[in-house]
């Protein structure tokens, strides 16, 4: 019961990821490539899952729609802790015109263009991994983000670095619920002073 596997899905293509604009929490519809994207990878899934999880960003609640249409009777929990990382400023900016470099060298704990600590953004996704032992489930699928996926990885093994997850695609994350890597820590205080719709 202690042995979580999680089938995380990234969303299919948004309009902004066709035109390379930096999403994070902005709000961003599937493309009708996205959709078609979502269709193919929900077709290749033939086990019934215990349950879904998902993002509530837009992007991901439109995937869920269409997964929700294949296994209508599972039960599906939107969760704001599997949401991307919030990018601030840097947020519908082409991505050419963002300085990447600059922004994953800042430390783990700051702020730079009022995006999300990546130790805050680490400790939520941390906190998402633990609190399935609550849910009396052993497998479920995730609909989320490439950088969500990432910081799976991330916490699961500090030497993973940073991978490009293509849209609508299946990455199997399996993990202990014993694992000493999931408790909790400190995480430096954040908070934003706008919401985007």
């Amino acid at each position: 019961m202690n042995n979580i596997k999680l089938i995380c899905i990234r969303h299919g293509e948004t309009i902004h990821n066709s035109k390379n604009i930096t999403q994070g929490w902005y709000q961003s519809e599937l493309s009708e490539v996205g959709k078609k994207q979502v269709q193919e990878c929900v077709d290749s899934i033939n086990e019934v899952p215990q349950a879904i999880f998902y993002s509530d960003l837009l992007r991901c609640r439109q995937t869920t729609d269409i997964l929700l249409k294949k296994f209508p009777d599972v039960s599906a929990f939107a969760d704001w802790r599997l949401r991307e990382r919030s990018f601030g400023a840097l947020e519908n900016k082409v991505n050419k015109d963002v300085d990447w470099n600059s922004l994953y060298s800042m430390p783990p704990d700051t702020s730079p263009y009022q995006s999300e600590p990546d130790n805050h953004f680490i400790e939520r996704v941390r906190s998402f991994m633990r609190d399935m032992r609550f849910f009396g489930i052993t497998e479920a699928v995730v609909v989320t983000h490439g950088g969500v996926i990432n910081r799976f990885k991330k916490i699961l093994n500090s030497d993973h670095s940073f991978e490009k997850h293509e849209n609508a695609k299946v990455y199997i994350i399996e993990y202990s619920l014993d694992d000493t890597k999931l408790v909790a820590k400190p995480v430096p205080e954040w908070s934003i002073d706008y919401i985007k719709n």
